[in-house]
């Protein structure tokens, strides 16, 4: 895992002041949340990827009390939305906060685990979500992070049976040419 003084070198300490500030307001108004993107891509990865931003995934229906939880931490600027909303703080950080309806988004917010992330107790959802999301993107940055943690070493065949139990058969046969990939083949 990425030392904390390597993600401390690399990342803003606004962006742990942010972290905190957005996971203290969500924890209190009783919002179940798990970190994603980048930052949780860091917690696992042996060399940190820079990340200007903090994902949360949350519950669908609690898209309202988690913004309001959010705009009350001191971001107030940006777009609000029932499946994605991107609120900003005065030093420029961005909470992105994802409210999906099913999987891989409940799941990793359900059994994400408290991990620490920038000197704060957050959860974290598990590598194996954070790749079935990224396989969920057509961004090529997202590609790389999934190939990142399936070379770090995940429970391929366990994401590999959640994918098939889903009907999720593009996101297996991409999962199956980054496996190629990291393997060499």
């Amino acid at each position: 895992m990425a030392t904390e003084r390597k993600l401390h070198a690399l990342l803003s300490p606004k962006l742990g002041e942010a972290l905190r500030a957005a996971a203290e307001a969500l924890k209190a108004s009783g919002v179940e949340f798990a970190l994603v993107g980048g930052l949780a891509l860091d917690h696992y990865a042996d060399e940190p990827r820079f990340t200007r931003d903090i994902d949360f995934v949350g519950a669908a229906e609690a898209w309202k009390s988690a913004v309001r939880a959010i705009r009350a931490a001191g971001f107030t600027h940006g777009k609000v939305d029932e499946m994605l909303t991107q609120l900003e703080n005065r030093d420029g950080v961005r909470v992105d906060l994802l409210f999906g309806v099913g999987d891989p988004e409940e799941s990793a917010r359900a059994t994400a685990k408290r991990q620490k992330v920038l000197g704060v107790m957050v959860p974290v959802a598990a590598p194996e979500y954070l790749v079935w999301m990224y396989l969920l993107s057509d961004q090529r940055r997202h590609e790389e992070d999934a190939e990142r943690l399936v070379r770090q070493g995940i429970d391929l065949p366990k994401l590999a049976s959640w994918l098939r139990m889903t009907g999720s058969t593009h996101e297996l046969t991409r999962l199956s040419g980054i496996i190629a990939r990291v393997r060499g083949g």
